[in-house]
């Protein structure tokens, strides 16, 4: 089912090349959100069709730059056909976590401060990205070592916030309540 629903997407999001004059980066950006956006309304699941569109074009690697555009167009897509066809036909949305106020306007600029703040975080994690991608290569170690170092580092800081994090362990590694 996935492969009709990523040609469909990926169709849709390529026919706006023409009458927007998109260069090809663009397009291929678009592409990627059409897929995801399909994806996560198809199978309720935003974040696996993000991360499915960002990996689609490579074998070993991520669109780096793509993972927040096809992230919205997930979240997007999820939303209007958990609004539109949940109700109708009785699917169970997600269920993120339990509603611990209600939502008003007023909350509206503290939610534009958060989103800005979340958008320079997700600069600072392709700047990094790229970053230690230059530094790897740049080094002169075999490959089973440098992957030993790049999951010894990965390991250290989920460590390092796991056990200053407050939360039981059991939580953060999903199997506590």
């Amino acid at each position: 089912p996935e492969g009709p629903s990523i040609q469909i997407g990926a169709g849709i999001a390529s026919q706006l090349r023409s009458p927007y004059k998109l260069r090809l980066n663009e397009t291929k950006l678009i592409v990627l959100c059409g897929i995801s956006a399909s994806l996560s309304a198809i199978f309720q699941a935003p974040i696996t069709g993000c991360l499915f569109a960002c990996e689609i074009m490579y074998a070993r690697d991520l669109e780096y730059e793509a993972i927040f555009p096809t992230l919205i167009s997930s979240i997007v897509s999820y939303g209007i056909s958990a609004y539109f066809f949940g109700y109708l036909l009785g699917h169970h949305c997600i269920k993120f976590a339990p509603a611990l106020y209600d939502f008003t306007m007023i909350d509206l600029p503290l939610f534009i401060i958060l989103g800005v703040i979340i958008g320079i975080i997700g600069l600072i994690f392709i700047k990094s990205m790229r970053i230690t991608g230059r530094f790897f290569r740049k080094i002169n170690l075999p490959l089973p070592i440098k992957t030993l170092i790049g999951g010894g580092l990965t390991g250290l800081v989920a460590f390092i916030v796991i056990t200053t994090s407050g939360f039981p362990v059991t939580s953060i590694m999903g199997i506590g309540e």
